[in-house]
């Protein structure tokens, strides 16, 4: 018996390993077939902040991500948008193995292999790990980190590296800091350690942390005067009925300035409390069913099981806790701000099923692992083609060429969608900047205004800010206001049209 227990579990070791590598694999085709940068435009940002690190002017990245990028493009001498899913790529690899060796030392066997394949073959993943944004760098940095703190419930010298690879993550992405204090009151409360020997850890933590954090705001002080505000405060004026939309930004942080001006807000704090419990409440009947299909239904009777047992309340758990709780301050709904939290996410599935197979007859065991896995298997190729096919805009690349050969100098383009200008030399502001209003018969308006020649509309971003410029995309051109002139209409795979802007 003994030994069909053994082979059993070298078989499902073999499944996990494998699972990564397919998920590797899969990711890599997808990111050779996305050649089009598309979207709002964030990581033009990031290439103009990594081409010149100095001076330092993000208001919402520290300087890991831009640091690696800039040291990577330059090795590899692709172009920046390459360099960038290629980032995501190795980072995704380091994810998986971290979260590998997360999983196996924290849960028993099957089950961290069950948790492993969870996690690298869940669509979510597999998509950030070809995508361009900041969004894997991030949770590699910040499961890497969590695995040092496992590390160091046995080595306490491991404090030190958790406590630096945790301000290497918020040097990166603001949302880690959530992940180290969750990990700092983890350290302090954990049961496993004398009273002495926590304070030590925690100090270890905390110095390693700090070191970082203080090298790197001392070096801006000194060189150019002092760090750029931070704007990630914006995310919590949710809580206060505001930041429905982008392009209230500027209003938002002339209005509050900072985290304090948002928290000094009178009624901020009970409605922010308020709005934080209400998104970690509905996240395993929303986010959690997107992200993990239904393993989620397991979130709920594995969180309450965790509460009620103190014992499995351990600094690494307590990190991811953390960040989850501060994930749901900001994620505006989008299921991959969760990734970093993805192994403990697998964890408390995995953790509840292994509670079910003590007690269940073998027949249920069954449906519930093809609830967990099997529907993952089936799930995963149709979200993850869903989701490439939200990432790559084939006929963003059509629109470049054209303006490309039809735009001079003097021209100006402008559309909602801030990716457009790259790789173009043609001037180019956002739609948001000139235009906010709701009404069509304004539109041309504020164009000519703002000196515009040239507008571009796209059914996969125009439509959800501004749903009144609809008639520009349809056949019918009868809607298209005097002042617009449409000389190209794409058809396929999604709607785009670029309008002349005419003289009066």
């Amino acid at each position: 018996m003994a030994a069909v227990e053994e082979r059993r579990e070298s078989w499902l070791r073999l499944a996990a390993i494998g699972a990564i590598v397919l998920s590797l694999v899969i990711s890599a085709a997808f990111g050779f077939l996305h050649r089009t940068l598309g979207g709002p435009g964030d990581q033009l940002l990031y290439y103009t902040q990594a081409g010149h690190l100095t001076p330092f002017v993000d208001h919402y990245y520290g300087p890991g991500y831009f640091v690696v990028l800039r040291l990577l493009k330059g090795a590899s001498g692709l172009e920046w948008f390459a360099a960038g899913k290629l980032l995501s790529w190795l980072s995704a690899a380091g994810f998986l193995l971290c979260s590998y060796r997360l999983l196996i030392r924290v849960l028993p066997g099957p089950y961290c292999y069950a948790a492993v394949i969870l996690v690298a073959l869940n669509p979510t993943v597999i998509t950030m790990s070809y995508s361009s944004l900041t969004v894997m760098f991030g949770a590699l940095t910040v499961t890497a980190a969590v695995v040092l703190l496992l590390e160091a419930e046995k080595r306490s010298n491991f404090a030190l590296a958790s406590g630096f690879v945790f301000a290497l993550a918020s040097l990166s992405r603001f949302q880690a800091n959530g992940f180290f204090l969750g990990a700092l009151a983890g350290t302090l409360i954990w049961g496993g350690l004398s009273f002495r020997r926590r304070l030590v850890q925690a100090g270890k933590l905390l110095i390693a942390f700090l070191l970082p954090m203080v090298a790197w705001y001392g070096y801006l002080k000194v060189s150019q005067g002092g760090a750029p505000a931070n704007h990630n405060f914006v995310h919590l004026t949710l809580a206060l009925g505001r930041f429905r939309e982008f392009s209230e930004v500027e209003d938002l942080i002339r209005t509050y300035g900072s985290m304090t001006g948002v928290l000094q807000t009178p009624g901020a704090i009970p409605a922010i409390l308020r709005m934080l419990a209400a998104e970690t409440l509905k996240f395993p009947f929303r986010n959690g069913v997107e992200l993990l299909f239904l393993a989620a239904a397991w979130l709920v009777p594995a969180a309450c099981l965790v509460v009620a047992q103190p014992k499995l309340w351990r600094p690494w758990l307590l990190a991811l806790a953390a960040g989850f709780v501060a994930t749901n301050l900001s994620s505006r709904g989008w299921v991959y701000y969760y990734l970093p939290v993805m192994p403990g996410l697998a964890y408390l599935v995995c953790l509840a099923a292994s509670q079910f197979d003590q007690a269940a007859p073998a027949a249920a065991r069954r449906i519930q692992w093809i609830a967990i896995l099997g529907v993952l298997f089936v799930a995963t190729p149709i979200r993850a083609r869903a989701m490439f096919r939200e990432l790559e805009w084939p006929e963003w690349r059509t629109a470049r060429e054209y303006l490309r050969r039809t735009t001079g100098p003097l021209d100006l383009v402008t559309s909602t969608a801030g990716s457009l200008p790259y790789g173009l030399d043609t001037r180019f502001i956002d739609q948001d900047q000139i235009y906010r209003v709701k009404r069509l018969d304004q539109f041309v308006e504020r164009l000519r205004g703002a000196g515009v020649t040239t507008v571009v509309v796209t059914d996969r971003h125009s439509l959800d800010e501004h749903p009144e410029l609809e008639p520009l995309l349809r056949d019918d051109p009868s809607g298209i206001p005097a002042g617009l002139h449409r000389d190209t209409l794409l058809l396929q795979p999604r709607r785009l049209a670029i309008l002349r802007v005419t003289a009066p």
